[in-house]
């Protein structure tokens, strides 16, 4: 196994996309993103199924609703993380405080997420570590 540790500058960008089309890339530099398999919600909680493709400096990105026009909705909400390191699945639950209302809800028409196109692999510092077999 080879452990290739990261370079960033803490640069990041803000993007979005719609629900149209699953499963969908989301960028997160110019050589990783999670691709978004599934996501469903109701009125309790949101679940989102990803996966790495490439490298990508967080293991869990987050996930910002927003409306029509783009603008971010601030909802309330818990998360939790799960990683099976089996099959390398990303399970993001978010439930939703009692709060969040029907008309709230509907008014998610995609979501927004971070991403960074300064992150660099540091190669030169990479280290291998030789596994029992």
């Amino acid at each position: 196994m080879t452990i290739v540790p990261i370079m960033d500058d803490g640069h990041s960008e803000l993007k979005s996309f719609s629900l149209a089309n699953l499963p969908i890339r989301l960028p997160k530099n110019d050589d990783g993103a999670f691709v978004l398999e599934s996501l469903e919600m109701n009125d309790e909680k949101m679940v989102a199924v990803m996966h790495q493709d490439g490298p990508v400096s967080i293991m869990n990105p987050e996930l910002i609703p927003i409306d029509q026009e783009g603008e971010m909705l601030r909802f309330d909400a818990s998360v939790d993380y799960d990683y099976d390191r089996e099959t390398g699945k990303i399970t993001l639950t978010y439930y939703w405080e009692e709060s969040l209302t029907e008309e709230e809800l509907n008014n998610i028409a995609g979501f927004s997420y971070f991403a960074n196109y300064d992150f660099q692999l540091n190669e030169e510092e990479a280290i291998t570590i030789k596994l029992v077999e």
